[in-house]
């Protein structure tokens, strides 16, 4: 025997009832969906939080280190300025030594009272990078590149006697800033009808 059962609802109202039916079964997606993500933006900011601690850490722990560093820094260019301004100094003391020896050897030109005159002189340098300088009676110094090794000064002049040679190459000894001075050669000659002594000295520092 087959039953047969009538709905007696409305149309409107089973259509009502579909789409409330619907619309809750999309809420509880929604709001699953929601928590899940809230739930994995949480971890995410936990994770992050954790992250940023472990690095304020770290920081807290290198700042000594890059303190230091910064302090190494900052004396090493302290250095590098020290070491600057020294060998800049160092080089300008080392280039007045030409014209202090040539300032020396003039004074003792002016002591003999003109017994001696300096024809012309030449500075050397004893090594690989030599450098020299030469000038005539006008010139009272020479310009040149030295740096801080032994300087060979040569003198070529003209005496009355050998005496005032004699004088003029002790005074150059008694100054004590030479390390040596000889006398390489003294020949008499005839100018302007006087005898003279030409000479050539040679020293060292």
């Amino acid at each position: 025997m087959n039953k047969r059962y009538s709905n007696l609802l409305t149309w409107r109202f089973r259509q009502y009832m579909l789409i409330r039916r619907r619309l809750t079964q999309w809420s509880v997606v929604w709001g699953v969906a929601a928590l899940i993500a809230l739930s994995w933006w949480q971890l995410r900011v936990h994770r992050v939080k954790a992250a940023d601690k472990r690095v304020t850490v770290m920081e807290t722990r290198y700042s000594p280190l890059k303190q230091m560093q910064s302090e190494n820094e900052r004396i090493t260019d302290q250095l590098t300025k020290m070491n600057s301004h020294e060998s800049l100094l160092t080089r300008l003391d080392d280039e007045q030594v030409p014209y202090r020896l040539l300032a020396l050897v003039s004074l003792q030109v002016s002591e003999r009272s003109g017994s001696v005159r300096i024809e012309s002189f030449q500075l050397t340098q004893n090594d690989s990078g030599s450098a020299s300088a030469t000038s005539g009676p006008e010139n009272d110094g020479g310009r040149d590149d030295f740096g801080r090794t032994q300087t060979r000064l040569e003198v070529r002049g003209i005496a009355t006697d050998n005496m005032a040679i004699s004088l003029f190459v002790a005074g150059l000894r008694d100054t004590g800033v030479f390390e040596s001075v000889e006398l390489k050669s003294s020949v008499g000659e005839r100018v302007d009808n006087q005898r003279t002594q030409s000479f050539i000295t040679v020293c060292e520092y």
